[in-house]
């Protein structure tokens, strides 16, 4: 079992460490009136990278147990809308959106969520992301 410094400099270094843990957690953002468990940098990430993929006049939205700041954890899950591919290369973007989110945001659980194309039928997801999600 490790053995701590007790003494004046144990203590300093303890409270150094928790600092740049709780530093470095995610913190709610605030947008309008809805708060969000992103930090600006994820979010500035995520549009930057859903212009890249699918176009400027993209849409991401953030859905599930990240809009609510009184649950803990959870993946999280985003929703597009306004992309210009259709047929099998909107999961080829998805799939090329989702890759360079790991990348530059480190290993995250991330849920990509697609707006239906018009020849896809409408689901139960696309129903809650549309009605709770808050745009980024």
């Amino acid at each position: 079992m490790a053995k701590f410094n007790t003494g004046r400099s144990g203590l300093l270094v303890f409270w150094r460490i928790l600092r740049y843990i709780v530093s470095s957690l995610p913190c709610p953002t605030r947008i309008g009136s809805t708060t969000m468990r992103l930090t600006p940098f994820q979010i500035e990430t995520f549009k930057q990278i859903a212009a890249e993929v699918f176009g400027p006049q993209a849409q991401v939205w953030l859905f599930g147990s990240r809009t609510d700041d009184k649950r803990r954890g959870g993946d999280i899950d985003l929703y597009i809308t306004g992309f210009s591919q259709t047929g099998p290369e909107v999961q080829q973007a998805a799939n090329r959106f989702w890759v360079l989110a790991q990348l530059k945001l480190g290993e995250q659980r991330i849920d990509v969520v697609m707006a239906p194309t018009p020849d896809q039928p409408r689901l139960l997801i696309h129903r809650v992301a549309e009605e709770t999600g808050i745009l980024l």
